[in-house]
């Protein structure tokens, strides 16, 4: 399925508000000005959330019509078009990072995933947040945990996150610690 299409377009740019998980993570977890890196962001939603509360944002997209039309509605914000799997960013060059809605699920085939988890671990400063969203696939979660579908890395609880993602997290040599709890 490719977003880079006007009606795809469209209806992204209808969603502006966060999801009540996304607004609690970026407020536990965010909360003071940082350099975020906003992967898959589509038309904007997550990334002038984020500018709003005063981080320095960069949302990318692979998606060139997504990018055109968030530039559109907020030119004071970087904006970029771009492949999760090759970032265009020095190494460590920011505080946190995200892949919201699903943006992960997206790539195919899965190796891509894995590129890009890489990607997010070579760019993210030691110690930074990555925060991830997926969707709840009865193939992807365990059923004692299907009501929870977003999740922070580092500090998330390793039995909470389905077996595929902690693959992925292992061969990016992303560690997830215990959530809430060091």
């Amino acid at each position: 399925m490719s977003f880079d299409n006007p009606k795809a377009v469209e209806i992204y740019t209808k969603k502006t508000e966060l999801f009540p998980i996304e607004e609690k993570l970026f407020h536990e977890h965010l909360s003071n000005p940082q350099r975020i890196l906003d992967i898959g962001c589509g038309t904007g939603r997550t990334t002038t959330y984020l500018n709003l509360m005063g981080h320095h944002v960069t949302g990318i997209d692979i998606a060139k019509l997504m990018i055109e039309k968030a530039r559109s509605i907020h030119p004071d914000i970087d904006y970029r078009v771009m492949d999760a799997t090759n970032l265009e960013f020095e190494d460590r060059s920011f505080d946190a990072a995200l892949f919201s809605f699903n943006g992960l699920d997206c790539l195919y085939p899965v190796s891509k995933r894995t590129e890009a988890l890489k990607e997010v671990h070579r760019v993210l400063r030691n110690g930074g947040v990555f925060i991830i969203f997926w969707a709840r696939y009865a193939w992807l979660t365990e059923i004692r945990f299907a009501t929870y579908w977003g999740y922070m890395i580092p500090w998330i609880n390793l039995y909470r996150l389905p077996t595929m993602i902690m693959m992925l997290l292992a061969v990016s040599q992303i560690k997830a610690l215990d959530y809430g709890i060091e």
